[in-house]
């Protein structure tokens, strides 16, 4: 608000606009929800101007910070301040207050000024990219015209199965650890927002390829339901592989390429377990034990599924909990059931794990058997002797490092 009081008029620091270019709405959400907090207002606006002018950026000239290129595009635009050189200073404000950074800068066209009583503002496009701007500061940004900084490739496979619609996109986004997944995601929202049509309720079905600037690649299909807004579940299907390759303790690095696969219905694919029974009343030690799980898809008739389990022979005699579910809930279940969960030495080893988790689509069964474990590293100590387990479930402190 301009007043934060009768008679006492806010000031507040100048946004930045971001002019969005082929976006729709779930991707205008996720550009704010990245933008916001740096000061920077996302608006729709033209792409890059189809017929450049020629231009040299010196003082009042408008200049454009790179951060989306392609089918889809996002261009921060502002005014040069000073040019020494190849040296340009800008905005006369921060960009995002990233510090050192490597972003594309452009040359950039203002197409009209829109008057506000509330906040005037420009309609603004990028045109041609110039330089890197490498520096973004309380008080300006920094750039120097000449070589251009790499940018992060990725593309996009939409097919719209009730249309029997198809469509690729290509995009290229900055190359900046902070920003960049948050930016691929934005484009992928994009991708899905131009293609499908969501309706209330849907299924995707994903592939998706992500490598890593240092080499590691993580690779992994999976089906996922939504509910009003078809993009939503595909960015944070794709979100926590991209945090892994970001922040790991292990090597951490940079998204470097990124290409996805999605197929896209109006279907309610998902089922309801109603009920589950075991045939026996007993489960034995060497023996199989047979469960029956009844599902119920939406709007159709009960289905059965018969699962075994085979109990392995040197099983003691106790309880035996049972846990079973889609594949979505299966990690959180082993955490419930007090089952040994892994821990990593390395990279590799934590990306096989996630590559191998079950997929939505999978009908899991997960038995927690009478015994106690240690976990040493990535090896599992499961037969343990009585005093080692007696040690363990009773004694506050094992003194076991």
């Amino acid at each position: 608000e301009a007043f934060s009081g009768p008679g006492i008029l806010a000031l507040q620091p100048l946004r930045a606009p971001v002019t969005c270019a082929g976006m729709g709405p779930n991707a205008m959400a996720a550009m704010r929800k990245l933008l916001e907090p740096h000061g920077l207002e996302p608006l729709a606006g033209p792409g890059t101007k189809s017929d450049p002018v020629d231009v040299s950026i010196e003082p009042g000239a408008a200049v454009g910070v790179r951060l989306i290129e392609g089918d889809f595009e996002a261009t921060a635009v502002g005014t040069a301040t000073y040019v020494s050189g190849n040296q340009v200073l800008a905005f006369g404000h921060p960009f995002m207050d990233l510090g050192s950074i490597q972003m594309p800068l452009c040359t950039a066209w203002i197409h009209e000024i829109m008057p506000s009583i509330q906040r005037s503002s420009k309609m603004g496009s990028g045109m041609l990219d110039v330089g890197t701007v490498y520096r973004d500061s309380p008080w300006s940004i920094a750039g120097a015209i000449g070589s251009k900084p790499e940018m992060i490739p990725a593309s996009f496979h939409i097919a719209d199965q009730s249309r029997g619609l198809t469509r690729d996109y290509q995009v290229r986004v900055s190359n900046q650890p902070m920003i960049t997944s948050s930016l691929l995601a934005s484009a992928l929202a994009a991708a899905v927002d131009a293609t499908f049509t969501a309706g209330y309720e849907g299924t995707a079905t994903v592939h998706y390829k992500i490598v890593g600037q240092k080499g590691d690649v993580i690779e992994k299909s999976n089906t996922v339901y939504f509910q009003q807004g078809a993009a939503t579940p595909l960015m944070g299907e794709v979100g926590f592989p991209m945090y892994l390759l970001e922040e790991n303790r292990f090597r951490a690095q940079n998204v470097a390429a990124f290409e996805l696969t999605a197929e896209f219905n109006e279907r309610d694919d998902t089922a309801m377990i109603e009920r589950v029974y075991a045939e026996e009343a007993v489960a034995k030690a060497g023996e199989q034990l047979t469960l029956h799980v009844i599902l119920r898809p939406d709007g159709g008739g009960p289905v059965e599924r018969v699962l075994k389990l085979d109990i392995p022979i040197e099983t003691p005699k106790g309880s035996l909990r049972l846990a079973v579910a889609g594949g979505q809930l299966a990690y959180s279940l082993r955490s419930r059931l007090q089952l040994l969960t892994p821990t990593f030495s390395d990279l590799s080893s934590f990306i096989r794990f996630y590559e191998d988790l079950e997929q939505n689509t999978d009908l899991v069964l997960i038995a927690a058997l009478p015994t106690t474990g240690l976990m040493v590293g990535e090896t599992e100590l499961v037969r343990l002797p009585g005093s080692v387990q007696n040690l363990i479930t009773t004694s506050p402190r094992t003194d076991l490092y």
